[in-house]
């Protein structure tokens, strides 16, 4: 357990994106950060999956209220990774008890409600934060890096797209589906994704025509949308997004075995140079970016014994980047 002073920790939020925020901030427990985050509670509606949620994670209390961890004064860092919809209300009334605030994205239901989140958390004078994780990924790092040095000269162009094909086949019953609780589909859920990327890379984006299209009979969410967009210093780029890519299956496999070389190569030149290739930085003055959903690491008996040498140690994982910037 770290030495550093403790900050109490509230979480909203106990499937998908709690289960990944109660594992970062337990794994910070232990690792050199400023502050040592102290697991207060964890809220959601279902007394049984919260109680689980909190026996698993190691949170000391479960709650059904989020209210109540706005109330509760040991509680610095209100951390809400709830579905969409309740991330204005939770998140504001956060902000105003003086809390510091982490929101998952998509920020919010539209434009009106982001814009008066961020501006409540600002007249609050808190630290707020919005949970963009592709940002402190080692490859989007080096990939800012790079192009900070000069060594790409000016860019010209940039491109991104995430793929994933799951919507096809998907329980229409689910809240990602339901516009009233998600507020959007594919742009939402993966083009914040991107989007942000690529105000992170290269800058502000100033003018977009886009197509925005919902192919599933009778779904009330967009599933697919295709941007072209110019930024505020002339590059030019595309974005892309999808939940019914059905190629990102080769994608993906592109993409494990890339990591997989990534993991088991030694030598800074050799990562620097696989990194390179899998963000497609191999022209001067453009830079690509493919997001494909994880994939499982290959077994051990796919692993190509040319490549067994000693595994790198990595940069810091992104979740501690985040808690520096949320706590500095």
């Amino acid at each position: 357990m770290s030495d550093a002073p403790g900050i109490g920790v509230g979480l909203l939020g106990y499937a998908f994106m709690g289960e990944a925020h109660s594992r970062a901030l337990l794994a910070l427990q232990h690792l050199d950060v400023p502050l040592r985050p102290e697991l207060v509670s964890i809220s959601g509606r279902d007394r049984a999956k919260v109680e689980a949620a909190r026996a698993r994670w190691g949170w000391s209390e479960a709650v059904t209220d989020w209210r109540e961890q706005v109330a509760d004064e040991r509680i610095a860092l209100f951390d809400n990774g709830g579905p969409n919809a309740v991330h204005a209300e939770p998140t504001i009334a956060a902000a105003k008890a003086g809390k510091h605030v982490l929101c998952e994205k998509p920020l919010a239901l539209d434009a009106a409600e982001a814009q008066r989140m961020w501006a409540e958390a600002e007249s609050a004078g808190v630290v707020h934060m919005t949970g963009f994780n592709y940002r402190f990924v080692p490859a989007v790092r080096l990939a800012r890096e790079i192009l900070e040095s000069g060594q790409l000269g000016d860019v010209v162009h940039f491109r991104a797209r995430y793929l994933q094909s799951w919507g096809w086949e998907a329980d229409e019953s689910v809240w990602r589906f339901d516009r009233a609780q998600a507020g959007t589909g594919a742009i939402g859920d993966l083009g914040a994704h991107i989007i942000d990327i690529a105000r992170y890379l290269v800058g502000e984006i100033d003018a977009v025509s886009a197509v925005v299209t919902t192919f599933v009979p009778g779904r009330r969410v967009d599933d697919h949308f295709a941007a072209t967009v110019e930024f505020e210093n002339g590059v030019v780029g595309t974005l892309e997004a999808s939940r019914l890519a059905r190629e990102r299956d080769d994608l993906r496999k592109q993409n494990a075995q890339l990591r997989e070389e990534i993991r088991l190569l030694n030598t800074p030149e050799d990562i620097e140079r696989i990194a390179r290739e899998q963000l497609g930085l191999v022209k001067p003055g453009e830079v690509a970016v493919i997001l494909v959903a994880p994939s499982p690491a290959p077994a051990a008996t796919d692993v190509r014994p040319e490549l067994s040498k000693p595994v790198a140690p990595l940069p810091d994982p992104w979740w501690t980047r985040l808690w520096r910037r949320l706590t500095r």
